[in-house]
């Protein structure tokens, strides 16, 4: 059993590194704040526990905080960079549900057929695997376009809102 989870551990690394991609995370310190009090989001690219590399704010195709009283933009100037992590400041107003958000510009990666086939098999998408087998497409290689869309919600105070 050990080994058949070193073996998966290894599969998904090399499967992170061949596709040049990474998860994406939004993590508060805590997500029960008092109304008109600052928080530090953090913008985790890697996993929900370390950063690979901060993201670059060029990169943001959108950043909205969304509150009780409505949407907000935050400004690049509410972003700073602590070794592979990006940082946002925020600030609460009255008591509700909010809820932090960022989209990315796509991208593009291309990816040769084996990683492309071996990456559908072991991240469970056997329905695009078996259409690839249909076309007999199993050694066309790929282009993906993806971008990334995360968000984190969290209380201010007790009012829940909607």
């Amino acid at each position: 059993m050990r080994r058949k989870i070193s073996i998966f551990a290894l599969l998904c690394v090399f499967l992170v590194v061949t596709a040049e991609a990474h998860d994406l995370f939004l993590k508060l310190d805590t997500y029960f704040l008092r109304p008109n009090s600052s928080a530090t989001v953090r913008l985790l690219n890697g996993s929900f526990r370390s950063s690979d590399g901060a993201v670059r704010r060029e990169r943001m195709r959108d950043v909205s905080l969304v509150a009780p009283g409505g949407v907000t933009h935050p400004a690049a100037s509410d972003w700073r960079d602590e070794g592979n992590t990006s940082l946002l400041n925020v600030r609460t107003a009255g008591a509700g549900t909010y809820m932090v958000g960022v989209s990315t510009l796509p991208r593009e990666i291309e990816l040769n057929a084996a990683d492309f086939n071996e990456y559908l098999a072991h991240d469970g998408i056997p329905d695009t695997l078996a259409e690839r087998r249909r076309n007999r497409q199993l050694n066309r290689n790929v282009r993906e376009r993806y971008s990334k869309h995360v968000r984190a919600i969290f209380q201010v105070g007790d009012a829940r809102t909607d």
